[in-house]
């Protein structure tokens, strides 16, 4: 299937795929009430690239240079999304430590009353160490670092397979 697999259909697929994330992350926030961090905003930044990667690939299908360009975007574009989403599973998971302004922490044994202030009046809306949701202990990013592997993993193949049938 790859190797018949056209570039208009590339596009196309990404597209969906894109489109499909897009309306999966806002139906969570907006139809069930899960609030996203800092880190999950970050994430659906590639995906907003991908829909228009997809889409300038899509209009400007037949062009290979055009298309080879937008190919190579793409493989950098899930790149970033797989480092992101990994980062931040672990920070979910405790394994690395979040950003400042989005994870929340600790203040020791004896915090005055002033510190407990400040820690309220600056903690994030949402915590970037705090799944909003799981499904088997598999958080929303982890989900998405395990997607967006996939892709990665699929775009550098189909890569791969097309330069070695155009050599």
């Amino acid at each position: 299937m790859i190797t018949t697999l056209t570039y208009r259909r590339l596009f196309l697929g990404l597209t969906a795929l894109a489109v499909t994330v897009l309306a999966t992350v806002l139906i969570a926030e907006y139809g069930f009430d899960l609030k996203p961090c800092e880190l999950c905003q970050w994430q659906r930044l590639p995906y907003v690239v991908t829909l228009l990667f997809g889409v300038l690939g899509i209009v400007f299908t037949d062009r290979s240079k055009v298309e080879r360009v937008l190919h190579l975007l793409l493989i950098v574009t899930f790149i970033g999304s797989t480092v992101l989403a990994t980062y931040h599973a672990g920070v979910e998971k405790k394994i690395f430590t979040g950003p400042t302004a989005c994870s929340s922490q600790g203040l020791g044994d004896n915090p005055t009353l002033e510190e407990l202030k400040a820690q309220i009046m600056g903690a994030p809306i949402v915590a970037c160490n705090e799944p909003a949701w799981q499904w088997h202990g598999i958080t929303m990013a982890g989900m998405n670092a395990v997607l967006s592997l996939v892709v990665l993993l699929l775009l550098v193949s189909i890569w791969i397979r097309k330069r070695r049938k155009a050599a």
